[in-house]
């Protein structure tokens, strides 16, 4: 959905998740397929979705406009943020 070019997590956060990955990294706000949860998870943490299959969760219609070409594409919502 979005992203920071670094973890702007709080270190109580940081410290508490399971896996403690590089937080001088991109960091992603992502929808959790097949469920209404989001995670904020690390670049070195992700892998590309290869299924072809829709994604289905209930925001995408909220940050996405459509598809074209197996590719989900981006409105200009931006993601809530709590600066």
């Amino acid at each position: 959905m979005d992203y920071d070019l670094s973890c702007k997590a709080s270190n109580r956060w940081y410290r508490s998740n399971a896996t403690q990955p590089d937080r001088d990294q991109p960091w992603y706000y992502v929808l959790v397929d097949g469920s209404d949860q989001t995670t904020y998870a690390a670049q070195t943490s992700l892998a590309p979705d290869e299924s072809g299959e829709m994604i289905r969760h209930p925001l995408v219609p909220r940050f996405f406009s459509g598809i074209r070409k197996g590719s989900y594409l981006r409105n200009n919502r931006r993601w809530p943020r709590e600066d």
